[in-house]
């Protein structure tokens, strides 16, 4: 009947202490307000995170309940649909609750904007130089690439911009009866909020229900979050591209080659309509 956690153990080099410490005070602020993310635990001098023998460490409330991948398997599609509507509302109100929090001192994480998106040194690697790429499609991505800077330029200062998710994918939604929590903050940081939202849909697999699924997210969204859905398309096409980028550091692991090919060929129709995603 105790409470369970969990610890982690984070990856020497990848983020700092202050983008840890970060994360945990922002997913504290999460929990305290309502929202029902992993509450982490503070030590017996207040602090989230410690270095132990060159690696740090922190602890968080271990949540029961299934990932929605797992219920994507199982779930009766009336009921996803619920599932998705709820989805959107969590991630509305995640926006509300940041827009509303004054960030502590010294508070630092990644920014997908402009610059973290196309700019000289992406968040995640510049995806239009990816070697394993044909020259055509290294090409491709580069003219895509300067195109987005260009409307994305013009558009950002009109374009929702705060804390974001930047990662509710199936794998990091945990259901737990009606109730949704939002877990792995790992890439959250400042960015567009259509991006959230971008990488939310991209990630809803194929099926003759997926419309279905996509439009209970968006109306979920919309009924507590206002957003103008227009440079939408533009930013899942972005989001195809980052993990082009993404993989690009991780090519040395099992299957890599096989995970390049599935994102190449998602990020293929956003490239044979890119003209018209930034007109």
């Amino acid at each position: 009947g105790g409470r369970a956690f969990a610890l982690r153990l984070h990856r020497p080099g990848y983020r700092s202490m202050g983008e840890l410490q970060s994360e945990l005070q922002w997913m504290a602020h999460l929990n305290a307000n309502g929202l029902g993310t992993p509450e982490p635990l503070a030590s017996i001098d207040g602090s989230y995170c410690h270095e132990i023998n060159g690696t740090i460490v922190d602890v968080l409330e271990w949540l029961e309940g299934e990932t929605l991948t797992e219920r994507l398997c199982s779930a009766h599609p009336d009921k996803l649909v619920a599932t998705f509507c709820e989805l959107g509302r969590s991630l509305a109100e995640l926006h509300v609750i940041c827009d509303k929090w004054a960030v502590p001192s010294g508070f630092t994480r990644p920014d997908w904007n402009v610059e973290g998106l196309v700019g000289e040194a992406p968040v995640w690697n510049r995806f239009w130089e990816n070697p394993l790429l044909s020259p055509e499609l290294r090409r491709e991505l580069a003219n895509a690439r300067a195109a987005a800077g260009n409307t994305l330029s013009k558009i950002a200062p009109q374009l929702d911009h705060g804390l974001i998710h930047a990662d509710v994918i199936p794998d990091n939604v945990l259901v737990a009866g009606d109730r949704i929590h939002l877990i792995d903050f790992d890439d959250g940081g400042y960015g567009f909020r259509l991006f959230d939202l971008a990488t939310t849909l991209n990630k809803i697999p194929a099926s003759a229900n997926q419309g279905r699924y996509e439009a209970a997210f968006l109306d979920g969204y919309l009924a507590i979050g206002d957003m103008d859905l227009t440079w939408l398309p533009l930013f899942r096409a972005l989001r195809c591209f980052t993990y082009i980028g993404w993989i690009m550091t991780r090519m040395d692991q099992p299957g890599s080659a096989a995970r390049l090919e599935k994102f190449i060929l998602a990020a293929r129709p956003h490239l044979d309509c890119f003209e018209e995603l930034t007109r």
